[in-house]
């Protein structure tokens, strides 16, 4: 993974050009980041992303960890699974456990047809939040994991269950303020 600072808007997000249209949260090099590839994110999206009230949700059950988020009224509700088994050992880090600690979420916008970063925004997660979420990434990681159960976890929940009604579900909730 790309170090966070070199990233910039107009430029590519790496040397690949095409992606799957979908989002990706994850925890590794001691950094949170959530990536959202849109084909051609409209000027809409964009300035959701950048400076829209943004909606967090934390969803956790058996050996998930689904990150909900929503950005202003151009992006709905939609999510990012993440599992620290799929993170290379040599990129885990220790998670902080101090109640009070707030977290930092980097949110991009990829544009998946040519991975052209259209969008960038730091939001500040509050410690309930955080320690929801480090506390969610550590039980996981004690967990048995196999990607087969893995997956089969995830599409049995998707089956039953869309990104709106995980997150009226989730019981760790944040709202941004708009950015500036």
């Amino acid at each position: 993974m790309k170090p966070l600072y070199l990233y910039e808007i107009g430029k590519p997000y790496s040397s690949r050009t095409k992606w799957p249209e979908l989002a990706q949260y994850n925890f590794c090099g001691g950094e949170h980041e959530m990536i959202l590839f849109l084909n051609s994110p409209t000027r809409d999206e964009i300035y959701a992303v950048r400076k829209g009230i943004a909606h967090l949700a934390l969803y956790v059950e058996r050996n998930l960890i689904i990150l909900l988020y929503k950005f202003g009224q151009a992006i709905r509700w939609s999510d990012a699974p993440y599992s620290v088994h799929l993170v290379p050992q040599e990129e885990r880090v220790e998670l902080a456990t101090d109640e009070n600690s707030w977290a930092l979420l980097h949110i991009l916008l990829v544009d998946a047809e040519t991975g052209i970063i259209k969008a960038m925004r730091v939001i500040s997660l509050p410690p309930d939040f955080t320690s929801a979420l480090h506390r969610a990434i550590k039980d996981q990681a004690a967990m048995p994991f196999t990607p087969a159960s893995y997956n089969a976890e995830l599409e049995s929940l998707y089956a039953g269950y869309s990104s709106e009604t995980l997150a009226q579900m989730a019981p760790i909730h944040y709202v941004s303020p708009t950015a500036s």
